[in-house]
């Protein structure tokens, strides 16, 4: 069918069946795998350590350690990827800002990359962030944990809901970007109406959500995980929001659900074979990976199989020659009700999660409430 008789087609009436769905998908698929052969974002973790002590926190984060990279190797390892196709640097912890290098390394890396900063915020003053924005900070990424002091400092402590309020004044006073994270448990999930609307009220135009993981400190508290039905009230409320353009912009860019909470008209898109829309879902150990504080790397953070060292070989060959990157890409191998979806190439799940759960990777996301059409 040509694309003009094609167009022509009310979407509802094209009759797409699960097998079309899968196949549409796949051929896509397969075209954006051709596209990145190197990722462009990199996570880095660049210590252990934090002044706070969050109950959820998935790197357990607390005292910094000994094999963690000092200056030299810090600036090495920048070296190393900045060969490769990386393009964004997100640097976390811990908390990055306790590194008394910080402003050296961001400096380093600002002309070779563009910088993000993911930060609790409480360590910023005004004469820190004017000296962030100097040295090239992108964007700064402050996580709450609630609308209210009461329901953010059960989670990251006494009085760290003031002190990141203030930090974020400091960076916008200094010109910085900030992009309010937050993580979504069932502590908190009451709350997300009233902290988007406390971010517009700080005319922040960015909100970036991820739901809780008992990974980690996590672990204490793995009651807390969203049941599924909360996970699909949340991606669909963010999902509408994000449709009707309310602000302040709202993302989850981990969350490989986000596909299916999308509305019907994109979904319909990513599937027409005649249009270019595609997304792929889980972008881990495809458009982006971890760095763990000692050089190692990592699929992404949920999924923290080592598959190199950066202190040892150039981050290029890292890639090219992992058997783990190499079987994430084949999601025509994953396995129960993941392998069964008609959406496995636009979704794909959460590869991390799969492999906490069940101790394989290619195994099922178990947070999922879509019921596959396939046998």
């Amino acid at each position: 069918m040509c694309q003009s008789c094609q167009a022509a087609i009310p979407r509802e009436k094209l009759g797409f069946s699960p097998e079309d769905v899968l196949d549409f998908t796949h051929s896509k698929y397969q075209k954006e795998l051709l596209r990145f052969k190197q990722p462009h974002f990199a996570f880095w973790e660049v210590t252990h350590s934090c002044n706070l002590r969050c109950t959820h926190c998935g790197l357990d984060a607390g005292k910094q350690r000994n094999d963690e990279l000092n200056t030299d190797g810090a600036l090495a390892m920048i070296d190393n990827i900045s060969e490769s196709d990386t393009k964004i640097l997100m640097i976390l912890g811990g908390e990055p800002l306790l590194r008394k290098d910080f402003l050296e390394i961001a400096e380093y890396a600002r002309p070779r990359f563009e910088l993000a900063v993911c930060t609790n915020g409480t360590l910023i003053d005004k004469e820190y962030a004017k000296n962030l924005k100097d040295v090239g900070i992108w964007v700064m990424g402050v996580s709450l944990e609630g609308a209210t002091a009461k329901t953010n400092d059960s989670i990251r402590g006494d009085g760290s809901f003031k002190k990141a309020i203030k930090g974020i004044e400091n960076c916008m006073e200094a010109g910085l970007q900030v992009c309010v994270m937050h993580t979504v448990s069932k502590a908190n999930i009451h709350e997300l109406p009233d902290l988007l609307k406390l971010t517009n009220d700080l005319e922040i135009n960015c909100f970036e959500v991820n739901d809780f993981l008992p990974f980690g400190r996590g672990e204490n508290i793995s009651d807390q995980t969203l049941t599924k039905e909360q996970r699909k009230w949340m991606c669909e409320y963010l999902a509408e929001r994000r449709f009707q353009s309310e602000p302040p912009v709202a993302s989850l860019p981990d969350d490989p659900f986000w596909f299916i909470a999308h509305n019907e008209e994109f979904i319909e898109n990513c599937v027409d074979p005649y249009s270019d829309a595609m997304v792929i879902g889980d972008v881990g150990g495809i458009l982006s990976y971890g760095i763990k504080p000692n050089g190692k790397v990592i699929p992404f953070s949920t999924l923290r199989i080592e598959i190199g060292d950066l202190k040892e070989k150039p981050f290029g060959e890292i890639w090219k020659n992992s058997e783990t990157i190499e079987k994430l890409k084949h999601r025509e191998n994953l396995k129960g009700k993941c392998g069964r979806c008609e959406y496995k190439f636009v979704c794909g799940g959460n590869r991390g999660v799969a492999h906490y759960y069940y101790g394989d990777m290619m195994e099922e996301d178990p947070r999922c409430w879509h019921e596959p059409s396939l046998n």
